[in-house]
């Protein structure tokens, strides 16, 4: 009897530390997705072009905003004729999306013909501002600030700079 109580309790104690171990594990399973959008891009569709003017023994400033309005500080003066307009780039991606505009933060050193005639152009804008929705703002207009020294010598000046987009 011993033994049949001792072979039950056995066979008792392993049905039970199985169900045990059983309980100490589960698995559970999830699905994985993702949606990939269209890339976004940004093109150039025209130049910043301040126009023409003529320089003085007084520096100066001349301001274009993003709207190709032209504005003058100091010693330039504006000659009429000259071809103005707002750099204007053409963003396209996913519609509905938003997208962020990232605008030069450092100076741009435009250069003339000889290497020691340089105008510096900075403070940046845009329209929009800083964000865009594709779709809706398909086209980023910007303009900027350009210094002119005093006695700045009579040349076509040029520089490039960057503008970048990015979705949110």
């Amino acid at each position: 009897m011993k033994k049949l109580t001792l072979a039950i309790a056995f066979i008792l104690t392993s049905i039970i530390s199985n169900l045990a171990n059983a309980q100490n594990s589960a698995t559970g399973s999830a699905e994985a997705s993702v949606t990939l959008i269209t890339p976004i891009s940004i093109t150039k569709t025209a130049d910043l072009s301040f126009g023409t003017f003529v320089a003085s023994a007084s520096s100066g400033t001349i301001t274009l905003s993003p709207g190709g309005v032209v504005s003058t500080g100091g010693g330039v003066t504006e000659i009429s004729g000259g071809d103005v307009s707002a750099a204007a780039f053409s963003v396209a991606g996913e519609t509905g999306q938003s997208y962020q505009i990232t605008l030069p933060s450092a100076d741009v050193i435009l250069t003339g013909t000889a290497a020691e005639n340089s105008l510096t152009l900075n403070t940046f804008t845009s329209n929009p501002t800083d964000t865009g929705v594709i779709g809706t703002d398909g086209t980023v207009s910007v303009g900027g600030t350009l210094t002119v020294p005093a006695n700045s010598q009579a040349d076509t000046y040029t520089g490039t700079f960057d503008v970048t987009v990015n979705y949110n």
